[in-house]
Order: C-alpha cells, then sequence, then structure tokens
C-alpha cells in the first residue's frame, strides 16, 4: 500500500487501493482556521473520493486471513439496498463521520452495532407490551410470559431488572439485585456463583465488505441539507425563511456487500449452536426492516440478504472428548457399580451427577453422540452385557425424557 506524508495533496493516480480512513483524516485539505475541510473544497474532495477503489492486496487477506479466523462461525453475505452511513458521529474533518475498517478503509459494521441492533429489534418487535413493561421478566406470573424471555435489561428502570431469558442468552446481562429473587424462585440462578450477572453466549462480528462488490468502488458522494438550523441548534422556532445549508459527506452506495458471522464465545458448550442459528437469522429480519446505522428514517440502512448463511469446517465437541476421558478414567469404579443388582440405575444417577448439565443442556445430534460415546465405552471398554446396556439406556431415556 502507498504511504504519503500528512497533508499530502491528493491526485488522481493515489485513488486505486488508497485508504479512506487515512484520505478522511491525515490527507484531507484542512483548513487551520476552521478546523475542516472548506465548504467550498468539499464537493471537489468528496467527489474524488467516491472513485477510491479498494486496495487489491485487501482480497487475499480477506480470503486467507480473515474468513478462516471465523472458523465454524455461521456466515453469510448481504447487500446495501440503499446508501448506508455507520460512525456518522464520529470525528471528520467533513462534519459528517463515516466507519470504515481501520487497516484497509473499506465499509465495515461493527459488530458492537449489530449486537446492539439485534437487542433492541428483540425487544420491541418480539418483547412485551407496553402495558407489561413494569412486570418483571422472570416474573412466573407475568402475563406475557413468552413475550418477556426477549426483554432487555434495564437495571436503572423502575422497577430495575435484567434481561429476560432470550436475551440474557445471547447477549449477557449486568447485575442486577432486583434479579436475585425470581431468578432464584424459577431455578434461573447459578446459586454456586452467587450472582445474576452473566456473559453471553454468542459473538457477532465485525461485518467486512466483500471483495469485488460494486466493482471495488464502495464509496459515494453523499449531501444532507439542514432546513431549520437555529431550530435544532435550540435558538427559536423552525420558520420558512431561513437559508438552507447544504453538508456534503460520503456514504457507503447502494450493491456493497458485507459478510455478517456469528459464532458461539469461545468456552461455549457446542450444544448452544442453535442459538448461533436462530441469531443469525433474527438479525437478518432487523437488518431488513429496521436498517442499521443514521438516517435509516430517511431510506439509508437497508440491507438484504444475499447469500444462505453456512458453516465450514465440523463441530468440535470438547465436552463429548471430556466425558469420554472422564469414563476411562474412572473404568473400574464404573465396573463395580454396573456389576451390583440395580447397578444399570446407580450408574446412570453417577454419570449425571458429574456430566448431568452437559447431557441436559444437549438436543438433537449432539445429546446422541454424547450418549453414543457412553454407550460405546459401556460395550467395547466394559464389555457390558446387552441386557445391562440395554437397561443403561432406558435409564437414560427417563432421567433425560428421550
Amino acid at each position: 500500500m502507498k504511504g504519503f506524508e500528512i497533508g499530502t495533496r491528493l491526485k488522481e493516480d493515489d485513488l486505486p487501493g488508497l485508504n479512506l480512513g487515512l484520505a478522511l483524516g491525515a490527507l484531507a485539505p484542512i483548513d487551520s482556521a476552521q478546523g475542516k475541510v472548506p465548504d467550498e473544497q468539499r464537493s471537489e474532495w468528496l467527489a474524488r473520493l467516491s472513485r477510491v477503489r479498494v486496495s487489491p492486496d485487501y482480497k487475499p487477506w480477506y480470503e486467507n486471513r480473515w474468513k478462516p479466523a471465523l472458523g465454524r462461525s455461521l456466515q453469510g453475505t448481504v447487500e446495501t439496498r440503499s446508501r448506508l452511513l455507520v460512525g456518522a458521529g464520529d470525528a471528520s474533518a467533513t462534519d459528517v463521520g463515516l466507519r470504515v475498517h481501520h487497516t484497509w478503509g473499506v465499509p465495515c459494521i461493527p459488530g458492537s452495532a449489530l449486537k446492539g441492533l439485534l437487542s433492541h429489534w428483540l425487544d420491541v418487535v418480539y418483547g412485551p407490551s407496553q402495558d407489561h413493561l413494569a412486570c418483571h421478566p422472570w416474573d412466573p406470573s407475568h402475563p406475557e410470559p413468552d413475550r418477556a424471555k426477549f426483554r432487555r435489561a434495564n437495571p436503572l428502570g423502575r422497577p430495575p431488572h435484567g434481561a429476560g431469558e432470550v436475551q440474557r442468552i445471547l447477549f449477557g446481562t449486568p447485575e442486577v439485585d432486583a434479579d436475585r429473587k425470581p431468578l432464584r424462585e424459577c431455578g434461573g440462578l447459578d446459586l454456586h456463583a452467587g450472582v445474576t450477572a452473566c456473559r453471553g453466549r454468542l459473538v457477532i462480528h465485525d461485518a467486512l465488505f466483500v471483495p469485488a462488490s460494486a466493482g471495488d468502488v464502495p464509496f459515494l458522494a453523499d449531501v444532507l441539507t439542514v432546513h431549520h438550523a437555529g431550530y435544532y441548534q435550540g435558538k427559536g422556532r423552525a420558520n420558512d425563511y431561513e437559508s438552507p445549508n447544504p453538508v456534503g459527506f460520503l456514504s457507503v452506495r447502494p450493491g456493497v456487500q458485507l459478510l455478517l458471522a456469528v459464532d458461539l464465545a469461545p468456552g461455549e458448550d457446542a450444544a448452544y449452536e442453535p442459538w448461533v442459528d436462530l441469531a443469525f437469522g433474527l438479525l437478518l429480519e432487523a437488518l431488513v426492516d429496521l436498517g442499521i446505522g443514521s438516517k435509516t428514517a430517511a431510506g439509508y440502512g437497508q440491507l438484504e440478504k444475499k447469500t444462505e448463511p453456512r458453516r465450514s469446517g465440523k463441530a468440535a465437541d470438547d465436552t463429548r472428548d471430556q466425558l469420554a476421558a472422564w469414563l476411562t478414567e474412572n473404568i473400574e469404579t464404573l465396573r463395580k457399580i454396573l456389576q451390583a443388582t440395580d447397578g444399570p440405575a446407580v450408574f446412570v444417577n453417577r454419570i449425571l451427577v458429574e456430566h448431568g448439565d452437559a447431557l441436559r443442556i444437549a438436543s438433537g445430534d449432539t445429546r446422541t453422540k454424547r450418549l453414543n460415546a457412553i454407550y460405546s465405552f459401556l460395550k467395547n471398554a466394559m464389555a457390558a452385557s446387552n441386557s445391562k446396556r440395554t437397561a443403561v439406556q432406558k435409564q437414560f431415556d427417563e432421567k433425560l425424557g428421550n
């Protein structure tokens, strides 16, 4: 990537591969008295930046470094249907900011923005109605128990409360003393830890520009015209005789594609992977219907699904491996337990004491594979009889509700 001195006046030959973040900051023709690009130079400056092309080095980094680093996350692309403006409040020499990737200067939607959008979307669309906002989301007598699960945390509300069940799993929740009693009553509080706070089980990554989309020319010169500057500054009522004040800025053009990626948080059990699929689908809903960034009321920030989400790689189940290792380490003790008259029941109870949570939270194929690790251990390592193995399986079916 080409280097520049601070204050360099850009030429047309500089535009291919230029880092837009660098151009908006260090290379902007700022008037020292105003601290920004002068109005008479701004249109030409922004028009020139709208022709900036993405560096050819970005695609190899995206394909060989970024996407592999996302691991087994659920990934899919979205495309801007309208102009996109994220980071309008960031410091800018053109009054209106624009968030781009720090290293490559390509369009970027921070994961924190996507996470905030999804949390808000769940609360206002799927959460309880206005009439029941004063009810605690974990109250067993809540008039809308299914909607209460989508309630956002409001630690400063009246009454204060943490997040509902779905928000708690997806995004976590802060410590709220008012949660202690209702969580304890419904069994949702980890009494061993003694806290009501928890972290979210998912990670929403930054959405980065997909190489070659929009012809690798992703930016567009734009204008925002303020008609009532005095009113917005609190200097009086709006009127019809103020001069309009056009403000030029950059936005992301329609047709730009971005890669969405949602994954389990590090160390989370693979059994929670269905929550990733749920969150991804709801995030697409929010982006299509609500949009993201500034000026969504004016039609900005609307996106649509471009490719179907998919995963790469094979799911790793560390919990299954830990269960198999524990069985091997305790084979002699388990053999003695199984040989007793009520051996199958005691055998199953012993495993549930040690690994019950890992089996109860798992569902579908994940639970089946974990149980098969136990059945395989009985058959191959312990050489248990058919009657013993059948009795053990029956016990697990009763205990886990299979």
